[in-house]
């Protein structure tokens, strides 16, 4: 099929990738092109989906195959997620289509944060040339700055090892949030003071005040270090992930000609397993792409899991209004589980339950009709779980 026709219909979509895509689904993928969020329950086919919107899109005439910009989080999603678009695309367009010659743009995020320094940094004294880090680098260097410290670190008490985690903790935080460091001193040290007159005055604080007090403390002994590590990335013109997000998210923030050369490279961009964005990361995005940019969202709060790195699941709840222009994107939700049985989705539903109410945007799954009476739950004590008993509520208890 060549794109210089009418473009596909929703049955021809379904056809070329040889899938029966649901209702919702197909109503993802034929979004007009403007800023949209998918909430894609676990198994709802979401890489599916991604590389049916930009067949969509390049069979309309909309954009170019390298006008696509893709984002994900691991190298093992982003080919499989390029793997997929490209062959879809071959099979649109054939083999022999010079249509076909575009390359869309997939990459992790943090790969795509250090390709716009190499480009950009200059605007901003951002040196392109300084090198990553390795983990293992990373925690040679935290520890030798410990172990230059003079200390004490009354407030820590702290064994080497753990205080150059914490160091290493603390640092990769401060660039996830954005959080400038003498602003988090000043917080901290406002709080020790007001705890300590509460204390003055009210007697012994309870556990939870004094639990924020003593990280406080802990936060501003730790500062000076923090300083010291950074001066000696710079000193040796190294970064780590975490340094090179934060500088490409001012950058784009303040160097205008960064979101402009980028919104006319990409026509449209997709964003996968959005939930697990950091605010560094969104607000890179926001300044890039925000304000009506057509950008698709692709994730599920339920399946956040990097919380502990600076992960923000709230990325996901607030892009229709994050990324609209002046009307909020449409919010589209995919249910249907085309991996598992009925049995195991209605546990799996019970289980999720409590978390519902705070993510009322995520559909209860429910399995592909011809799997509807299939699967057995297992569960370590019960044994095999039967539909229709009580046994699915106690492994909901069980795990609460």
């Amino acid at each position: 099929m060549s794109a210089e026709t009418t473009g596909l219909t929703r049955q021809g979509l379904c056809d070329l990738f040889d899938i029966p895509f649901t209702d919702e689904q197909l109503d993802a993928v034929t979004t007009p092109h403007a800023p949209a969020v998918v909430i894609a329950g676990a198994g709802s086919g979401k890489t599916a989906l991604m590389s049916a919107r930009v067949v969509w899109l390049v069979s309309h005439g909309t954009v170019t195959p390298d006008q696509v910009l893709g984002l994900t989080f691991t190298n093992k999603a982003a080919v499989e997620l390029s793997t997929r678009v490209r062959k879809a695309l071959r099979l649109l367009h054939g083999p022999d289509d010079p249509a076909a010659d575009g390359e869309p743009t997939i990459s992790t995020y943090h790969a795509y944060a250090a390709a716009l320094l190499r480009e950009y940094g200059l605007w901003a004294g951002y040196e392109p040339a300084a090198q990553l880090l390795t983990d293992a680098q990373r925690v040679q260097l935290a520890e030798s700055v410990v172990r230059r410290a003079p200390g004490p670190f009354p407030a820590l008490r702290l064994r080497l090892t753990t205080l150059t985690e914490r160091l290493i903790t603390l640092d990769g935080e401060l660039n996830e949030h954005l959080v400038d460091l003498p602003a988090l001193m000043a917080h901290d040290t406002a709080l020790i003071e007001e705890l300590d007159a509460l204390e003055v005055l009210g007697g012994k604080l309870t556990a939870d005040p004094a639990k924020a007090r003593d990280t406080a403390r802990a936060r501003l002994e730790l500062a000076p270090l923090v300083v010291e590590f950074r001066r000696a990335k710079a000193a040796r013109e190294r970064v780590d992930f975490g340094d090179q997000m934060a500088a490409a998210a001012l950058l784009s923030e303040t160097v205008a000609e960064v979101s402009r050369g980028e919104r006319e490279r990409f026509a449209t961009v997709l964003l996968d397993e959005y939930q697990d964005t950091s605010m560094a990361q969104q607000r890179l995005l926001v300044a890039l792409f925000g304000a009506g940019h057509p950008v698709m969202a692709v994730g599920d709060p339920f399946q956040s899991i990097y919380g502990w790195r600076g992960a923000s699941v709230r990325n996901i709840l607030t892009f229709d209004r994050d990324f609209a222009d002046r009307h909020p994107a449409p919010i589209y939700a995919l249910g249907q589980n085309n991996r598992s049985g009925g049995h195991i989705l209605s546990a799996a539903n019970i289980i999720a339950e409590p978390l519902r109410g705070r993510f009322p945007e995520v559909a209860k799954l429910r399995p592909q009709q011809i799997k509807a009476d299939s699967g057995d739950v297992i569960v370590s004590g019960l044994g095999k779980v039967h539909a229709g008993s009580n046994d699915y509520g106690i492994i909901g208890e069980r795990l609460s």
